[in-house]
């Protein structure tokens, strides 16, 4: 059976009040699968919180094809209980057609909030794209024609407070 290499990487907004122990607990399915714990992406930072941030970089293998679907779903699922909703991850295929790497964005969130981040996501990469060829007050000019052309609260999330301690009451 072949595997495939993966990197899973962006940045998760928490909800307000979440605790590390409940993010632990909502991914420890996904990291099972892994083959590695919430302590060891930690101490690898391979998670890092960064107040009501958890920024992600994990590099696994993947064992049902191309695309582990199941577990990634699970894991979208997972995330949407811990997150604000309306952001998006990167899964990276180390091991693509031809050598190159592919990415696939996953957006979180309900379906309202998985199109805000699709229509993030894709401001996003215009942007990287763009930019460097309009100039930013172009671009700017750009996103703000796209943004009023949708009914969807595409703004950008006012994050949740910082990361509870595992102790600490619900406040």
């Amino acid at each position: 059976m072949h595997t495939y290499d993966y990197t899973l990487r962006g940045t998760v907004t928490l909800n307000a009040g979440i605790t590390m122990l409940e993010v632990e607990a909502a991914l420890a399915p996904f990291l099972r699968y892994c083959r590695t714990s919430h302590a060891e992406a930690l101490r690898t930072r391979q998670f890092e919180y960064a107040g009501p941030y958890l920024q992600l970089n994990l590099n696994f293998p993947g064992y049902y094809g191309p695309v582990p679907d199941q577990e990634i779903r699970q894991l979208q699922a997972a995330l949407r209980t811990v997150s604000m909703g309306a952001d998006y991850i990167e899964l990276i295929n180390h091991d693509a057609i031809r050598g190159e790497p592919s990415c696939t964005p996953l957006f979180i969130g309900s379906p309202e909030q998985q199109a805000t981040a699709q229509m993030r996501y894709g401001l996003d990469a215009l942007r990287t794209w763009v930019e460097p060829i309009i100039g930013s007050a172009a671009m700017d000019r750009v996103k703000a024609v796209v943004l009023g052309m949708t009914r969807l609260p595409v703004v950008d999330k006012a994050p949740g407070q910082a990361l509870r301690s595992p102790t600490q009451e619900p406040g």
